[in-house]
């Protein structure tokens, strides 16, 4: 399960689901934060991917009983973007949109599974709408660099790492936006930039940096 950007997180709703629901909602909160069971305590991937699943199927019913269910919705998606089932993450954020037009995570959550989907052109709208409800949220300006990066809209790409590290630039993943842009640098013939940047990420902890490799 490979992303290049760090995996979303929702911020939960404060909203509840109708009490039928709630039967079904906390057994699939409680396979997400509970490892299944092991002879040795240490469950197989695919153990652990298999409770996943039985949690999407307790959310699926809570959402059956509850069609309005938010935090339903909210943790399936999780889990659907964590096993890379971006077809069913992305038709959660899509429906939790409809639900919640003024959240900009919401938008930030169908860019992201849009973007995986390789619906470019899609993940920047969507993008752009979390920009516009929370501009001051590096990560969205990272997210839509690597959409337009990927559609070779470079300059574009450039000003929105630029503004990512702006906001952010010795955050917590600031690491791999430095690193992304470095990259981005060198396709467009700025290998100055490139060992600066890299070198950058490296002094943030990103170990696996090779600016003299990359840049050159």
């Amino acid at each position: 399960m490979k992303k290049i950007f760090p995996v979303l997180l929702l911020t939960l709703f404060c909203f509840s689901c109708k009490q039928t629901a709630e039967k079904f909602y906390n057994a699939g909160i409680k396979k997400m934060h509970t490892l299944p069971e092991s002879s040795n305590g240490k469950p197989s991937q695919a153990a652990v991917e298999a409770q996943l699943r039985a949690a999407i199927n307790d959310f699926s019913e809570a959402i059956k009983l509850d069609s309005n269910c938010l935090k339903a919705y909210e943790n399936r998606l999780s889990i659907r973007q964590a096993l890379d089932d971006y077809a069913g993450s992305l038709a959660d954020a899509e429906k939790l949109a409809t639900l919640e037009p003024k959240s900009a995570s919401v938008h930030y959550a169908v860019g992201r599974s849009k973007d995986d989907l390789k619906d470019y052109a899609g993940a920047i709208v969507a993008f752009g709408k979390a920009i516009a409800l929370d501009p001051k949220n590096a990560e969205y300006y990272s997210a839509r660099a690597h959409s337009e990066e990927s559609l070779d809209e470079d300059d574009a790409a450039l000003k929105d790492y630029d503004q990512s590290i702006i906001i952010s630039p010795s955050g917590r993943y600031s690491r791999f936006v430095y690193y992304a842009r470095g990259v981005l640098k060198h396709t467009m013939n700025d290998n100055s930039g490139c060992l600066i940047d890299l070198q950058k990420a490296k002094s943030l902890g990103d170990q696996n940096t090779q600016a003299d490799v990359v840049c050159k």
